[in-house]
C-alpha cells in the first residue's frame, strides 16, 4: 500500500475551517453585542415608502415622505419619531444649503397587528419643488412610544429600512 499525500488538501481544509470559525465568531459577537447594549428587536415592520413631490391637498405643498409601518408587537404604539437623509441623483446632500438629515414625530394609534400609513411633511426643508431624482436613505424609526408608557429606542441605528426611497412626482 502506498502512502497518500494529504498535504495538497490541507490548505483548503484549513481555509474552510478558518472561514467557518470566523463566521461563527461574527454571529456570536453580534448577538452578544446586542445583549450587552440592551438592544431589543423593533416592534414593527417597514412597509412601502415613497417621496411625494408636488402638492398634496391639505398635507404638503412641495414634498413629503410617505411610509407604512406594521405593528408586530403585542402593545399599542401611540407615538413615533422617524428620521432619514435626503440626497440628489449624484449622491450629494439635499438641500445643499442646510442639513440633509430630517426627522418628524407622530401621535398615532397602531394596535397590535395593524398597519398605518404616515406622511412626513418636508415643506420646511424646501422653498421649491425638489428635483425628481431626489432619494431618501437611512429611513428609520428612532423611537416608538406605547400606550402603557414604555418606549422602544433604536439608539445604535441598527434597524434601518433597507434600500433607498425613490421619488414619485404628483400631478
Amino acid at each position: 500500500m502506498g502512502v497518500r499525500d494529504f498535504s495538497s488538501r490541507l490548505p483548503a481544509r484549513l481555509s474552510a475551517l478558518f472561514l467557518l470559525s470566523a463566521a461563527l465568531l461574527c454571529v456570536v459577537s453580534c448577538a452578544t453585542a446586542c445583549d450587552l447594549l440592551g438592544v431589543e428587536a423593533p416592534p414593527f415592520a417597514y412597509g412601502d415608502a415613497s417621496l411625494l413631490l408636488g402638492r398634496l391637498e391639505g398635507y404638503q405643498e412641495r414634498a413629503g415622505l410617505r411610509f407604512e409601518l406594521r405593528n408586530e408587537g403585542s402593545r399599542t404604539i401611540v407615538g413615533l419619531v422617524v428620521s432619514f437623509d435626503l440626497y440628489d441623483a449624484a449622491g450629494d446632500p439635499v438641500p445643499a444649503f442646510g442639513r440633509n438629515h430630517a426627522s418628524d414625530s407622530f401621535d398615532c394609534t397602531i394596535a397590535a397587528g395593524e398597519e398605518k400609513r404616515f406622511l412626513a411633511n418636508l415643506d420646511r426643508l424646501f422653498f421649491y419643488k425638489p428635483d425628481p431624482g431626489i432619494i431618501a436613505a437611512r429611513l428609520r424609526i428612532e423611537s416608538a412610544v406605547f400606550s402603557d408608557g414604555g418606549v422602544w429606542r433604536d439608539g445604535a441605528e441598527l434597524f434601518l429600512r433597507p434600500g433607498v426611497v425613490a421619488a414619485e412626482v404628483l400631478p
